[in-house]
């Protein structure tokens, strides 16, 4: 499609074209800060670029065409480029000449509201180009807490945000497109605060590619740090497949995580020879580390990626970008999840005091470890690890081992998994059973062929205690199956 004349990015281009004109050394404003200048000019896109020029006389006009041209390279399908021209005269009189365009995803009906009053509801109504599938709608309320849900479909975009307290809200839709999910609007809300972009010049440096690795992960623990979150370590094999996927996309001239050369994001996780439940993956490009981390944390759905607990490893591919440009960087994080080594007695310690903490919560009594049920439990956990484990058996398994003891139980449930945190096993239903007072747990941790690095694998039964058997006196297990009272 032809690109159109817009109103919205020619405002930006003319906050630009002021600022480099006003700045003492001419120059052009970081990139955050442009960010912020465009989207006070109501700019919804998240990708954008601009050129510049300043002199005296008629500007270049096919060096900034050239420069144009190159935006409509990326194979992203159906677009629309909207763009904008504007002009600043500077204090040396040499005039300032701007041109900012972006890739437009969607089309809204109307302007949707940058400045609100607390209570205020924002529309997105509109429709989709180039997208298929549903629509996301991520939204950061000024407290940091993040909503999700779906906005309609490509074809129709239908939503509504109510921003219900005062601050800085961020609100971001997500589309899908050929090579993968990409942010067709990303923008703030401000809600009873100042919308001043408080925007600041970007100094001419040369980073090495070392430099921003380190800086950019010192940054990326940072937030992690404030969202309760430990850091992440550097995983070498990580690095090593985010570097591939920004090499291709720079070579190939594309943007998403769809690639033709690595796959997908989990395609590029396998390969790198990790086998992991978990695995999420951002990109971004920049002049800085500062720069690409604050585009990353002005989005929700990046962000919430960075400060995930889920994840204990990243690595981060980083490349030059266009003509090998040192001021310019492609940036792709691989966040993965590697399960730690855990000590069974306190895993078994951990889970039973989590368990009793969110049964209390529901209203449930309090489960006391049984050491019968602990036993055949412990039994039906290391069957699943075995060469001929079979999954469905594994009930079958631990209700044999508990008839061999001396004790009848009531209301006896059984539930098993594979499970990759301590955490995510009071997702078993045996822990929510009512009429119960005993619980037994059995834990073991390994790394089977195909399966994640020390991957868990629990069984948990729950039960009314109950009288003594006379005919069937207790049968002990052997002593590596016998596991103790937490």
């Amino acid at each position: 499609m032809e690109p159109i004349a817009d109103t919205r990015m020619a405002a930006g281009a003319l906050q630009l074209a002021e600022f480099i004109a006003n700045d003492a050394h001419h120059r052009r404003p970081s990139t955050a800060s442009a960010d912020r200048l465009m989207r006070v000019a109501g700019v919804l896109e998240h990708r954008w670029n601009f050129s510049s020029w300043r002199g005296v006389g008629p500007p270049p006009a096919a060096a900034l065409a050239a420069s144009f041209a190159r935006s409509l390279d990326a194979p992203t399908g159906a677009k629309v480029v909207a763009f904008g021209v504007a002009r600043a005269p500077g204090a040396d009189g040499r005039e300032v000449v701007v041109l900012a365009w972006a890739q437009r995803f969607a089309h809204f009906d109307g302007p949707i509201a940058r400045v609100a009053a607390v209570g205020d509801v924002i529309r997105l109504r509109g429709a989709g180009r180039g997208l298929s599938g549903n629509v996301l709608l991520a939204v950061t309320a000024p407290n940091g807490v993040l909503s999700n849900k779906t906005a309609g479909d490509a074809g129709h975009i239908d939503a509504e945000v109510v921003v219900s307290q005062p601050g800085l809200w961020q609100v971001e839709l997500v589309g899908t497109l050929a090579n993968g999910p990409f942010p067709v609007a990303n923008f703030p809300v401000y809600v009873a605060v100042s919308d001043d972009p408080k925007a600041t010049p970007r100094d001419h440096m040369i980073v090495s590619e070392s430099a921003f690795r380190e800086e950019l992960m010192t940054l990326v623990n940072a937030a992690r740090k404030t969202a309760g979150c430990p850091s992440l370590d550097d995983d070498a094999r990580l690095t090593v497949a985010a570097r591939a996927h920004s090499l291709a996309m720079r070579d190939e001239k594309f943007w998403g995580h769809e690639s033709p050369r690595t796959g997908s994001p989990s395609d590029r996780v396998r390969f790198a020879g990790l086998l992991t439940t978990r695995s999420g993956e951002n990109i971004a490009r920049g002049p800085s580390a500062q720069d690409v981390h604050e585009s990353l944390m002005d989005s929700p759905g990046h962000r919430s990626t960075i400060q995930s607990c889920v994840y204990t490893h990243v690595g981060l591919g980083i490349v030059a970008g266009a003509a090998h440009d040192a001021s310019d960087w492609i940036v792709t994080q691989e966040f993965a999840r590697i399960n730690p080594t855990i000590a069974i007695g306190d895993a078994l310690r951990d889970i039973l005091s989590r368990a009793n903490h969110q049964r209390a919560a529901a209203g449930l009594a309090e489960l006391r470890w049984e050491l019968r049920l602990a036993e055949a439990a412990q039994f039906a956990a290391e069957s699943m690890v075995s060469p001929a484990a079979d999954a469905n058996a594994t009930g079958k398994l631990a209700l044999a081992q508990l008839a061999k003891s001396d004790v009848w139980f009531a209301h006896l449930n059984a539930s098993w998994g594979e499970r990759d945190s301590i955490e995510s096993t009071l997702s078993l239903k045996s822990f929510s059973a009512t009429e119960v007072d005993s619980i037994g747990i059995g834990v073991v941790q390994a790394s089977l062929t195909g399966k994640p690095t020390n991957q868990l694998f629990v069984v948990v039964m729950t039960a009314q205690s109950g009288s003594r058997r006379q005919s069937h006196p207790a049968r002990p297990l052997a002593p590596q199956q016998n596991p103790k009272a937490p």
